[in-house]
């Protein structure tokens, strides 16, 4: 699974279909928001991933920077996939887990 990662390609407000593109593969995976109404999007500035615990935090005003260190700790921007693998580990009934959990079973089982 080390090679398993994906962004979201492409979100239609009009059906509510989210297409999420695997990286490294020429694949994609199309969801219907409306079965996962409340999965939420990465923030493209606030969310930040600690790169060896993967836990994500807030840091704001930190807009011309990829990477920052707080506290001897390493962070990068936090991807969707990121995101969402996080949430996956500490709240699994969540609507960004299930997401997660769909696409990497749909990963794996190909």
């Amino acid at each position: 699974m080390e090679n398993f990662n994906y962004y979201i390609l492409n979100f239609d407000r009009n059906t509510n279909d989210m297409k999420f593109k695997i990286k490294n593969k020429d694949e994609t995976i199309n969801l219907q928001k409306n079965a996962v109404m409340r999965y939420s999007a990465v923030h493209p500035t606030d969310h930040w991933v600690n790169t060896i615990t993967g836990d994500i935090v807030i840091i704001q005003d930190i807009h011309n920077r990829i990477f920052t260190v707080i506290d001897n700790e390493f962070y990068r921007r936090a991807s969707q996939f990121d995101y969402d693998r996080w949430e996956h580990k500490l709240r699994p009934y969540s609507d960004n887990a299930k997401v997660f959990e769909i696409l990497r079973s749909r990963h794996i089982s190909q």
